[in-house]
């Protein structure tokens, strides 16, 4: 169990850049959103309407034909002492839409989360029950044995008023050993009447969410009879000489049937939420799947934090580390399975998010037709921990639901050192779970990490030779502490711990406290490869109380959010623009004055050919194109030489394979602080050929999936005297983004409708694919966004070419990205980029020809000159600083030749070329490690 930053698997910067959730390999229910309202707008939302004016309009975009407030009955928050409760969660304001327009679901979700009055907006996901059948006949119940359930019933049986919520498939009300257990609500008699009041028709026995209905036995289908099985884990009756016993005793469990006639899982947040509202101390989820929005998040807290009831929730069954929801929510008590011997079961999960285990496997239970028969999964590991947990509540009345986990974590037998689950150390929680030693132990201290921060000091992109300081805070659950130490560990030889101890002191029960005057340094080591998730151990220490966590630092990431200026950019290390992932994850987009972001997607293209385009934007069948492959990692180049802030990397398109056109980029940033050039970023790209043949007829250009404002209302328009297009919405008080071609070569700019046909030369509405990306690089279309009256969801590519490279050699093209908050703003940043385009080169030199001088790799202390037209002994060169001095002269032997400047500072350079009698001037960036 976590609190509310549960120890993740996380990038450094998911902390603060993540702004959408990727739904790539995401099941979730078709045209169905979960939408949360803002407090503030209350006065506009009705029972099933929403009366907010750009939400009306946005739905009647999206053709939304039903509104459905999800928990109807739910009241806002009440002020106590004229204000609210701060951690209390309102679910009042939750709402579910379903519409019938075949747009992109991510977008559209994407678009609601912009608008002011909307605090979420997101998928509705589908879950799969996490058991596996099994009609072995094998051993009866001897998980008892290993839970110690025996010995404690000698202490405790539990007591028929701590109710266990069950949330799964359905119930057997007739079975002989489950009748008697249900939790009877004698306040809502069947009469066809809501005798109590709560918004549900005679739900005596349970409620069905799947069908909603009043009965929650199950139907009939394959998997139906799931929760039958589960009930009687942990709920069958006791001491009626018949069956089974279930692990709770004499607790009983509430019956919550959230799958429907279908055989689908459909409604379990909304089934944790009604468990909570009826008085249940812990609610069991033998359910989940791969992916988790805040509506879950949103209901889990609510449970837990308003209601005092526990959310205990299976593992899953993939055999696998990733994480897991519900289980891996903050606030989860999550259970993995094990089998007779506590060795890891073989096909549950495991991870940093497991809290502890439970038998899962050949678990014997209850079956329709007053049968049993044995099952394996999480899903039985689940209830076996449910019972246990209903046993210490019953035990420990004044505990609060996170208290309950906590005291189960501390009082599990360590299963690291069995046989067999030596690969799984520190991936089994806090062991296998001792209910004995639940209700007998001593209380100890329960210290739980709350929130982590982490900053380098500088970009907080923690790369190679950054030094980390971890700042947590953390919360004590049980027994107070006197001296309290943490330490942190890691054995990975990519980082060396510096500072490695905080001295915390005493916390008493329920407090808090944290380590910001005594922050963990971690220095990254020159070794680290790319993206390297390093496992960390915080270990908790007072006299005899000893604890630990483990969790993952994401470091020598390949991306870095530029955030010098009025326009916001996150630069990646493989030609991506705004996010570094699909469907806007791993980054800020292109955001302007802090707005949300105006950018889908984005990302550098280049191509020959209609069988032969590099790059990694999106290709066909909802993949990317993944052809180009990092050599060296973005990174800030500290001090800055020619801007306020510049990024420099390198990448290569090895990962097109056979398709590939053989050349490395080196990609160059640059922005500006100062006042007229604050709303623009440049992107250089010097693409060398790295084939021994000539490299004809090159195309490259940007990418841009604009989304401004809504994206469904956006335009696109050309200044084509400038080499600029930009997108706006076609609403007041619209922001504008736009490209600008900055580098001496043709214009070509090709504006794309994402509509179905596409209304051009291209239909991206079925993927884009080589053919069409060397169309939208290669030929002109001026505008896009006028098929309907309003404007509609648009793209564009800004592009240059035909370019010849020859062999060895390189070409430079760079782009400028440009927002603002009206056209004159775009045009004014468009005229400013090219003048410091024209500067990095420097405004004391000026061109004189063609410039016939590649110098590769730049930056370099030893750098490679390749001169097209060479002519011996008639070629020299000049060096010169940015003041005009003279610091070097050389004659130049051949028309390729290495030279080491290493005797010169770092710094930028000017190349004067003279080839018999021509003069050529360039820009040269010396660099000595």
């Amino acid at each position: 169990m976590k609190t509310m930053n549960k120890l993740k698997l996380f990038s450094l910067l998911i902390l603060s850049l993540i702004v959408c959730k990727s739904f790539a390999n995401i099941d979730y229910q078709p045209q169905t959103i979960i939408l949360k309202i803002k407090p503030e707008f209350r006065e506009f939302c009705k029972s099933n309407k929403i009366e907010i004016e750009d939400v009306q309009q946005f739905f009647s975009d999206i053709q939304v034909f039903e509104i459905k407030k999800i928990f109807p009955h739910h009241q806002p928050i009440a002020m106590k002492e004229g204000k609210k409760e701060s951690n209390f969660v309102d679910l009042s304001l939750i709402y579910e839409i379903k519409f019938s327009s075949n747009k992109s679901l991510p977008k559209i979700i994407k678009q609601l989360s912009k608008l002011t009055s909307i605090t979420y907006a997101e998928p509705k996901y589908n879950y799969a029950l996490t058991y596996v059948p099994n009609d072995t006949d094998l051993a009866l119940q001897f998980y008892h044995n290993n839970l110690q359930t025996f010995a404690a019933y000698n202490i405790s049986q539990g007591d028929t008023n701590t109710v266990i919520g069950i949330t799964d498939t359905g119930f057997d009300s007739s079975h002989v050993d489950l009748k008697n257990s249900f939790k009877i609500n004698y306040a809502d008699p069947i009469n066809g009447t809501d005798d109590d009041a709560d918004g549900f028709i005679d739900n005596y026995i349970g409620w069905d969410f799947g069908n909603n209905d009043n009965d929650p036995n199950p139907d009939p289908c394959a998997v139906c009879n799931h929760g039958v099985h589960v009930a009687g884990i942990c709920s069958a009756t006791s001491d009626n000489t018949a069956g089974i016993a279930g692990t709770g005793f004499k607790c009983k469990f509430m019956a919550i049937k959230i799958m429907n006639s279908a055989g689908l899982l459909v409604n379990g947040y909304e089934g944790i939420v009604y468990a909570a509202d009826k008085n249940c101390k812990m609610v069991n989820c033998s359910w989940g799947g791969p992916s988790g929005g805040q509506f879950g998040q949103d209901a889990i807290n609510y449970a837990t934090i308003n209601k005092n009831c526990l959310v205990i929730a299976a593992a899953g069954n993939n055999s696998s580390n990733q994480l897991f929801y519900p289980a891996a929510y903050d606030n989860v008590f999550s259970i993995a399975a094990t089998d007779s011997d506590d060795v890891k079961w073989s096909n549950s999960n495991y991870g940093i998010f497991i809290d502890a285990c439970a038998p899962g496997k050949d678990i014997y239970s209850t079956w329709p037709g007053n049968v049993y028969v044995p099952s394996s999964g999480t899903s039985m590991a689940c209830p076996a921990a449910a019972g246990c947990a209903a046993i210490v509540a019953s035990y420990f009345p004044n505990y609060n639901a996170l208290q309950i986990a906590e005291r189960l974590k501390n009082t599990c037998d360590n299963i690291d050192t069995v046989s067999g689950n030596n690969f799984y150390t520190a991936q089994l929680g806090h062991g296998r779970i001792n209910l004995f030693k639940a209700l007998t132990d001593a209380e100890k201290p329960a210290l739980v990490t709350l929130s982590k921060n982490i900053s380098d000091n500088n970009d907080n992109a923690i790369s190679n030779g950054d030094t980390i300081r971890l700042k947590c805070r953390y919360k004590n659950y049980l027994a107070p502490t006197n001296n309290l130490i943490v330490k942190i560990r890691s054995s990975s030889p990519f980082v060396t711990i510096l500072d490695s101890v905080a001295n915390l002191g005493g916390v008493a029960t329920l407090g808090d406290t944290s380590n910001y005057l005594q922050p963990f340094k971690i220095k990254v080591n020159p070794n680290c490869p790319q993206n390297q998730d390093v496992l960390f151990t915080l270990f908790f220490n007072d006299g005899i109380y000893n604890r630990k966590e483990i969790f993952y630092l994401r470091i020598n990431v390949d991306y870095i959010n530029l955030l010098e200026n009025d326009l916001g950019i996150t630069i990646t290390s493989k030609g991506l623009i705004g996010y570094n992932q699909s469907n806007t994850t791993n980054g800020i987009g292109v955001t302007y004055l802090n707005s949300s972001s105006l950018l889908y997607e984005g990302g550098l293209m280049i191509g020959n050919s209609p069988n032969q385009v590099s790059d990694y934007v999106r290709g066909t069948s909802g993949n990317f194109d993944s052809d180009f492959f990092s050599t060296l990692n973005v990174s800030k180049i500290i001090p800055s030489v020619t801007a306020d802030a510049e990024l420099n990397g390198v990448f290569n398109d090895d990962g097109a394979a056979a398709q590939k056109l053989n050349v490395s980029v080196h990609q160059q940033t640059y922005a500006w602080s100062s006042t007229g050039n604050e709303n623009f970023v440049i992107l250089k790209y010097i693409i060398n050929n790295k084939n021994s043949t000539t490299l004809n007829n090159i195309y490259a250009g940007i990418f841009a999936d604009w989304d401004i404002m809504n994206y469904s209302k956006n335009r696109t328009r050309l200044k084509s005297n400038l080499n600029l297009s930009y997108a706006y919405s076609n609403e007041s008080n619209s922001l504008y983004a736009g490209t600008k071609l900055l580098s001496n070569y043709p214009f070509i700019h090709y504006a794309i409708d994402l509509v179905n046909s596409g209304s051009g030369l291209v239909d991206l509405s079925d993927g884009y694919n080589t053919s069409e990306k060397f169309i939208t690089l290669s030929n002109n279309r001026d505008s896009s966004g006028f098929t309907t009256l309003q404007g509609n969801d648009i793209a564009e590519v800004v592009s240059t070419g035909p370019i010849t490279i020859f062999a060895n050699d390189s070409a430079e093209v760079a782009f400028a990205i440009i927002a603002g908050n009206n056209e004159q703003k775009i045009i004014d940043g468009a005229n400013a980029a090219q003048i410091k385009y024209n500067g990095i080169i420097t405004d004391s030199f000026r061109y004189k020809g063609k410039n016939n001088l590649a110098v590769f790799p730049n930056p370099c202390n030893v750098c490679n000159f390749y001169i097209s037209n060479f002519v011996k002994d008639k070629t020299s060169f000049e060096i010169y600083n940015l003041n005009g001095q003279l610091l070097d002269t050389r004659q130049i032997k051949a028309a390729r030749e290495n030279f080491n400047f290493s005797h010169l500072p770092n710094g930028i350079y000017i190349i004067k070329t003279n080839i018999d009698g021509n003069l050529y001037y360039d820009k040269i960036i010396i660099r000595n490690e």
